[in-house]
């Protein structure tokens, strides 16, 4: 099984913990991705396989859920919706393909296929309201897009500023009404979109270089985006959206990778 770990959430520079949760029924790999609606979490294998399961966290327990309609791994992703029942998802493994999940049917739906094949690096994010689920394609390029849910179709945007690779990552940051950040991967690149003008900016950079397994993630309120390093290592950042600083925060309990 997976170590599965939960922090708790600190005030800017105060102390913190981890705590460890319920491993996952099948260990997770690349491509595994990871995704949260109200008291549940959903996560893929990865790792060449279909496997698919649910997290309750108020009873720390695990579901196995129906399996993927292909194999995923490097470049699998998932992101939330406007509707309450759809998650929808990158399959990577060099493919375009793409996927919606209903959560109450616990079925899988093919989609539009991505513009080109994703791979190492590849994420979705969904910005809270809209239509728009915006996605990296990874796989050493700056591919970029919006995918539109009601007509289940692709728009390219802005290329990003650098080719993205292991550790590529997206957040929405909600008071901004506008912000979405990114992890370049591989790099100690940090990078803000503007959903409304269609451009990005560079923004302070990480304490160090991102790898595999980096991954971004807001915590509904506040000031703060928590990072995972990845790349074979216990590091955990946090940084701070109004003041664009980074802070290091408390190791996680292992490393992180893919």
């Amino acid at each position: 099984g997976c170590l599965f770990l939960v922090p708790s959430q600190p005030a800017w520079g105060a102390g913190e913990t981890w705590t460890a949760r319920a491993s996952a029924p099948v260990s997770t790999n690349n491509g595994a991705g990871l995704v949260c609606i109200g008291d549940s979490m959903y996560t893929f294998a990865g790792n060449v396989n279909t496997s698919f399961m649910g997290y309750t966290v108020s009873n720390n327990t695990w579901t196995t859920l129906a399996a993927a309609p292909a194999s995923v791994d490097e470049g699998g992703a998932l992101a939330l919706s406007s509707s309450s029942d759809s998650i929808y998802a990158l399959g990577g493994n060099a493919t375009a393909n793409f996927w919606r999940y209903s959560r109450a049917a616990n079925v899988w739906e093919t989609m539009a296929s991505a513009p080109v094949i994703t791979a190492r690096g590849a994420a979705l994010v969904y910005p809270g309201t809209g239509d728009t689920i915006y996605g990296l394609g990874g796989n050493n390029t700056t591919n970029f897009w919006a995918y539109s849910i009601t007509n289940n179709t692709w728009e390219t945007k802005a290329a990003t500023p650098g080719i993205v690779n292991y550790g590529g990552s997206l957040v929405y940051y909600p008071a901004s009404g506008d912000s979405i950040y990114a992890l370049r991967g591989a790099t100690a690149d940090f990078w803000r979109y503007s959903i409304k003008a269609n451009t990005w900016e560079a923004m302070a950079s990480l304490p160090g270089a991102v790898g595999a397994g980096g991954s971004l993630l807001y915590p509904d309120s506040g000031d703060l985006i928590y990072t995972f390093r990845g790349n074979n290592t216990t590091t955990f950042w946090a940084y701070l959206i109004s003041a664009n600083t980074w802070e290091t925060k408390a190791s996680a309990p292992a490393n992180t990778h893919y």
